[in-house]
């Protein structure tokens, strides 16, 4: 086990198979996922990538504040049209595939209290 930033190229974190980033993303502060971006799936570029992050559009069905996050350190949480927007974006720019998963009880409308996206990195 290691401690880092994932905002930072770190050596350490190079050459792995995999990375898991759970729960992990809403918590940067939205100017800074380019370099979390980079340093993961440019200069880690492990094989696969599995990221989860709240979704938004789930909030409704325990607040009636639909601008209420979930938790007071979440800098900010996405909609599902916003991630799989966030992740077209991650394919094109790194060279990845994804898949996107519904984590938790499904509302019809608003979805579910998770998505996560498993991106396979392309081989050229």
């Amino acid at each position: 086990m290691i401690q880092g930033a994932l905002t930072y190229r770190d050596q350490r974190l190079a050459g792995f198979e995999a990375a898991v980033l759970i729960e992990v993303i809403e918590h940067l502060d939205a100017d800074r996922l380019p370099a979390l971006e980079r340093a993961v799936f440019e200069f880690a570029a492990p094989q696969y990538v599995i990221l989860t992050t709240p979704n938004k559009d789930w909030n409704v069905t325990f607040t009636e504040d639909a601008a209420l996050m979930r938790h007071k350190d979440h800098r900010f949480e996405w909609t599902r049209a916003e991630f799989t927007n966030w992740c077209q974006k991650i394919q094109k720019k790194f060279s990845y595939s994804f898949t996107i998963k519904s984590l938790g009880e499904e509302s019809e409308t608003n979805g579910v209290p998770s998505q996560m996206a498993i991106f396979k990195k392309e081989n050229a």
